[in-house]
């Protein structure tokens, strides 16, 4: 399928999604992430001689979220050296750039007034594709009023100055910030359109926009008031600017083609503004969101929408110009949606044979390998209401504290995680008598026993299972290839990553709600030469969310092991010291003996998991937090 566009005369690419200036396109790793996905075009970050840096430091991040707490957009801030570059800096990125993206359409971004002809005779401009006059504090730093009585004239002659500096050199867009959006139908704006038309220039419309968010929509309690706010937030001010300039230009004022900037999320967004006018788009929060694979995938879609079309350039002009065309797009637009719950839903429901059949080898090869260390002797009275801990880190730790909750007579103590029930200790009004947890957890409950009160410092009593880590890829695959991998976070996910990287270093990135979210493009559009560091059954489901050749070829090429142990706490004053021993001893052998039991009837007791909501667990871990509600 032809994707090609033409966005200006000299600027011809293989398809309509480029890469906006932002942190995707400011360091070595992040061009490397993109190469990954081939993208058509990538504009490197805006040079600015007079305020530009190194690109390094700290950017203040924010995620703000709605009444109902899902998140809506992210509001960011940071230094100028680190949102600039000086020339020096885009002198040396931009090689690295051509080295990592050796397929790729590079873009210069210039701050307006800035020095122009100092600019070209310091950078090479044969290394770029394209030129973008970045207007962005232009605007922001000047009164609507002040700009229609004087500033407007001002900002025209710079950009005729900018325009008759690079013209002859590259094809040249100028990014128009969304503060400008007043000012659209104004005739001092529309002749700075008219210059930009002359100069078969195009727009970049538009930007980030700067505006105050209040604490409520934050997580802290203080008003943010000097960053800008990014995200799908933007997408209704985006639209409605492309189809105000494009309407101007269907009544005679100039014309200039246009890529569409800010809050394209989905591939409905992308047809909503290429019916409004835009000829491609940029994309960057999406990037955040979806992780670099949504590119891809919003490539996969919109082949898929140009089948009955025959290439990009007919698809776009039909659905701009017939509105029957354009309904029935968008309708189909809408259905590729990525719904995340309901795409693993979707595969859970379709592999449920497989998923028990997982179920079975995960409780095999935790519980399997261990041996009794209790004798007969062990056996004795455990009273009811004792409190056992439950956590849902591993399937045979889950399974065996439910069954002393259900079989014993056990007070549930439900908690997410190990990490949860560390914290949990150092809460003095806390109290448990029973846990299962990995080794690596109790070594590192004993570094914090200083946070911890007393009675609540636990003492092993003995290994009930096995916790193991796997790292799992497209396989075959040798170890020695594997250059990237996704892990978990929390301390059993980092012992188990400490013991990977004694073995095989790599550049790692960790999987929290932030990336959660990239999952399933990331499993859909599986880049070779990556694996993720997680415990099964999970790592061997992430394979059913690929594609089918991956589906087939998952699976381990590594893997790692701990104990399980059974821990009570060191004192408990209605518990006396020799009766505390032999109660453990007693809640010991009635585990292992359980563990005979789970052993002996293996697909019951994955039946039994399933019941009890493992499963279910398993999937929440693959879906975005707003997603479940």
């Amino acid at each position: 399928m032809d994707l090609s566009v033409n966005i200006l005369s000299g600027l011809q690419l293989r398809d309509p999604f480029m890469i906006a200036s932002s942190h995707w396109t400011s360091d070595e790793k992040a061009f490397r992430q993109l190469a990954s996905v081939r993208p058509s075009a990538i504009t490197l970050k805006t040079t600015s001689d007079l305020m530009g840096g190194d690109g390094r430091g700290r950017r203040d991040k924010h995620r703000l979220n709605d009444s109902f707490g899902n998140p809506f957009a992210t509001y960011t801030d940071g230094p100028r050296t680190v949102e600039l570059w000086d020339v020096a800096t885009t002198y040396e990125m931009t090689r690295i750039a051509q080295r990592s993206l050796t397929d790729c359409v590079l873009g210069l971004s210039i701050l307006q007034e800035e020095d122009y002809e100092s600019v070209s005779k310091q950078l090479n401009l044969a290394s770029y594709g394209y030129i973008e006059l970045n207007c962005k504090y232009t605007f922001r730093k000047r009164s609507l009023q002040s700009l229609l009585t004087e500033e407007l004239e001002h900002i025209h002659r710079d950009i005729k100055k900018f325009l008759d500096i690079f013209l002859n050199n590259l094809p040249v867009l100028v990014k128009l910030p969304r503060e400008i959006a007043p000012l659209l139908d104004t005739p001092e704006f529309q002749r700075i359109l008219a210059t930009i038309n002359e100069a078969k220039a195009g727009l970049i419309v538009a930007n980030s926009r700067r505006i105050r968010v209040p604490p409520s929509r934050t997580t802290g309690t203080k008003e943010l008031a000097t960053g800008v706010v990014v995200g799908e937030y933007l997408f209704l001010e985006t639209y409605h600017m492309v189809q105000t300039l494009d309407t101007a230009r269907q009544e005679g004022a100039p014309t200039h083609p246009i890529v569409a900037s800010g809050g394209i999320s989905d591939i409905g967004g992308f047809v909503d503004l290429i019916t409004a006018g835009a000829k491609a788009v940029q994309l960057c929060t999406i990037l955040d969101i979806s992780g670099v694979q949504v590119v891809p995938w919003l490539r996969e879609q919109l082949e898929i929408l140009c089948r009955d079309f025959g290439s990009f350039a007919r698809f776009s002009d039909e659905i701009r110009s017939d509105q029957s065309r354009s309904s029935d797009v968008i309708q189909l637009a809408r259905d590729f949606r990525l719904n995340p719950l309901r795409s693993v839903k979707e595969v859970f429901r379709k592999q449920e044979v497989a998923l028990l059949q997982l179920l079975v080898g995960v409780i095999r090869d935790e519980c399997g390998a261990v041996g009794m260390i209790t004798t007969e002797q062990d056996c004795g009275e455990i009273p009811k209401g004792l409190r056992f801990v439950v956590t849902q880190g591993n399937a045979s730790s889950f399974l065996l504290s439910k069954r002393c909750i259900y079989k014993a007579g056990f007070l549930p103590i439900e908690l997410e995680s190990s990490g949860d029930f560390v914290n949990s200790l150092k809460d003095p009004n806390f109290m448990y008598d029973f846990a299962i947890v990995p080794e690596s957890t109790f070594r590192n409950i004993t570094r914090q026993r200083s946070l911890i009160p007393e009675n609540n410092r636990p003492v092993e009593i003995g290994h009930i299972a096995d916790s193991i880590f796997e790292l799992v890829c497209h396989t075959p695959k040798d170890l020695l290839k594997i250059n990237f991998v996704y892990h978990f976070g929390g301390t059993t996910s980092r012992y188990a990553l400490g013991e990977l990287l004694k073995v095989h270093k790599m550049e790692t990135e960790e999987i929290s709600d932030l990336i959660r979210p990239k999952l399933l493009p990331l499993l859909r559009f599986w880049q070779e030469g990556s694996a993720i560091l997680a415990k099964p059954p999970l790592s061997r489901i992430y394979g059913m969310l690929g594609r089918g050749d991956m589906q087939r070829n998952w699976g381990p090429i590594w893997k790692t092991t701990e104990k399980l142990v059974l821990v009570l706490p060191k004192w408990r004053k209605d518990i006396p010291e020799g009766e505390r021993e032999r109660l453990g001893r007693a809640v010991l052998r009635w585990i292992e003996l359980e563990r005979r039991q789970v052993l002996q009837s293996l697909e019951g007791a994955a039946l039994e998991l399933r019941s009890l909501g493992f499963l279910e667990h398993c999937a929440n871990l693959l879906i975005p937090v707003q997603s479940q509600v």
